[in-house]
């Protein structure tokens, strides 16, 4: 199949170059910039979320074959996200660059923060269905004419999840041999919000249990060692070694676990009554 570059005109019509869009590594670096509107500046974690949601989306409807990371340094990244205020003449936007040797490199998002609303529709749903959207570009999925789907063009408001005409045409793109699983249900179920299942929970419990007990057994070996020797003779639990030895060393991984979770945290002040 082959793909177009495409983008929205400031009259919502989509422009069209022939050019081949498809990344060529599957973990991707995302940038979000900060929201400098005054009107929207504190709703920044907000739109935010809705990025993060949004590529997530797209990385379930896939099988996970392509993963997105998001960085705090503009540079590292492959995508870019920014804001603006179009004045309702522009959902959004999105651009593409490419090397020398003819290769994509890059891809900037613009997202209006003030789109045209109609009949009064929820403000907040048409920017995440325009996120949706310009992600999907971003990622080389196709536009389409069907009102069921996410990349349908024109807008069609009110829509917040995927069709299954999206997450088969991400499909086709990156992992192929996801449309024609036997099991179909394993596609169809996919969501679009991200969510950590209760197996996984239970099982980064019984993980921070275990680092906080390997940790306390550590910490009473260096103990009685440091006892014995009543400090005489430097070895690496001693505080007069370089960084405090393995003493630092705990100390600074019990910070790091009271950290981790509320779990850990009670572990911890179970088990050390001394820090």
């Amino acid at each position: 199949m082959s793909l177009i570059k495409k983008w929205f005109s400031k009259d919502n019509q989509c422009l069209n170059i022939v050019q081949t869009i498809k990344w060529n590594v599957n973990h991707i670096k995302v940038y979000i910039a900060p929201i400098k509107m005054r009107s929207k500046v504190e709703e920044n974690s907000k739109y935010r979320n809705m990025v993060i949601q949004a590529f997530n989306a797209w990385s379930l409807a896939c099988g996970r074959k392509l993963q997105f990371k998001i960085t705090d340094r503009l540079f590292d990244s492959l995508i870019n996200i920014n804001w603006e205020k179009s004045n309702g003449k522009n959902f959004g936007s999105c651009y593409f660059s490419w090397d020398k040797q003819g290769r994509l490199c890059g891809a900037e998002i613009s997202i209006d923060l003030f789109p045209t609303r109609i009949n009064e529709i929820d403000c907040d749903t048409e920017i995440y269905h325009s996120i949706l959207h310009c992600v999907g570009i971003s990622l080389g999925v196709p536009q389409t004419n069907n009102p069921d789907d996410i990349m349908c063009i024109p807008h069609q408001y009110g829509k917040m999840e995927l069709s299954e005409n999206d997450k088969k045409a991400i499909c086709n793109l990156y992992n192929p041999e996801n449309i024609n699983i036997a099991n179909q249900e394993q596609l169809n179920n996919i969501g679009t919000k991200p969510e950590v299942s209760d197996n996984i929970k239970d099982l980064r419990k019984k993980e921070d249990e275990e680092i906080v007990e390997h940790l306390k057994a550590i910490y009473d070996i260096v103990n009685t060692k440091c006892t014995r020797c009543n400090d005489l003779y430097g070895c690496m639990g001693c505080t007069l070694s370089h960084g405090d030895g393995l003493r630092g060393y705990i100390n600074e991984s019990i910070k790091i676990m009271m950290k981790q979770s509320s779990e850990a945290r009670a572990k911890i002040e179970e088990l050390f009554t001394e820090k």
